[in-house]
């Protein structure tokens, strides 16, 4: 199964990814200190109508379903002006869910192109201060070129045609001694694959072990969700926050059931945060009910 970054550009997962990475740089960018961004497998930057995922619809099914939520909770809301009413208005609306979809709008409304989704790199350099940096590596030459100009008004965001695998090494540790990692390669080869991530974030731990690293991965099967589950709890030795949404019950023939992220080094009373606002989010992907959500510290964790 691959997972290509315009294939799936605004989709169930590319959500759960974007609305995580978002909590995560508020939770970062509260304290006053600047830190570093990297981006390994950074995509275009920004994905437009004609890109594959907005063609196949899943965009549909992801991002424009959370808009649409958002919209009549909203409506719903302004429409009940009792005060009772506002004690219990969604925890969506003071969430990055909201923030996510804020940025979306403004996004599509820039490019005139009602179906444009942010990819992380552009979610980043949205959220970063003057002091901070950011690094972004695209190794396609055509994808590079595009995120280069997805972020030429970002300076202080560089981009390179390079292996962000490779390259990585040599940004840790950051002068700013507080960086951000997100790691979320293709997954051509998910076994293979699975296991270089494993060995780069564990050779970035070594280098710099107070570092917060995010990796990403797509979950076909029980089994994939085990074997990731498994594998980090036993590869890293610092805290793990797991987080999973699915719009199918693993197994199915959907294809890609669920998405998993793997937080490690959460910032401090992240864990509460997405507690409130994982649900939510949940139910605004998966209205029906088919898949599921869950959040839990790993293996090693303490």
């Amino acid at each position: 199964m691959k997972y290509q970054h315009g294939h799936h550009a605004g989709n169930f997962a590319d959500v759960h990814k974007h609305v995580t990475l978002l909590a995560v740089l508020d939770a970062i960018t509260r304290k006053d200190k600047p830190f570093l961004y990297v981006d390994t497998h950074a995509g275009r930057g920004v994905y437009q109508g004609h890109d594959s995922a907005q063609r196949d619809g899943e965009g549909t099914r992801g991002v424009d379903r959370l808009l649409g939520a958002l919209a009549q909770t909203l409506t719903q809301t302004q429409a009940d002006d009792r005060v009772a009413a506002a004690s219990t208005t969604s925890n969506a609306t003071t969430s990055p869910i909201t923030h996510y979809a804020t940025l979306v709008r403004a996004l599509r409304q820039q490019l005139h192109d009602h179906s444009a989704c942010p990819g992380s790199p552009w979610l980043a350099a949205s959220c970063m201060r003057p002091d901070d940096r950011g690094a972004a590596f695209e190794l396609q030459a055509a994808e590079h070129s595009a995120l280069h100009r997805a972020l030429e008004y970002h300076p202080r965001f560089a981009t390179e045609q390079a292996d962000g695998f490779k390259r990585l090494r040599s940004l840790l540790p950051p002068p700013e001694r507080r960086a951000l990692v997100l790691i979320d390669p293709p997954y051509e080869d998910p076994r293979e694959e699975q296991r270089r991530v494993l060995d780069v974030l564990a050779g970035a731990l070594r280098r710099f072990e107070t570092g917060v690293y995010m990796l990403w991965f797509p979950l076909k099967t029980q089994r994939d969700a085990e074997h990731w589950r498994n594998a980090l709890g036993a590869a890293v030795a610092r805290p793990v926050l797991y987080s999973q949404l699915g719009v199918h019950p693993l197994d199915s023939r959907a294809g890609l059931n669920a998405s998993g992220l793997a937080i490690v080094n959460p910032p401090y009373l992240l864990d509460v945060s997405m507690a409130n606002w994982l649900p939510e989010l949940h139910r605004m992907l998966d209205p029906e009910g088919h898949g599921s959500s869950e959040l839990c510290m790993l293996g090693n964790s303490h």
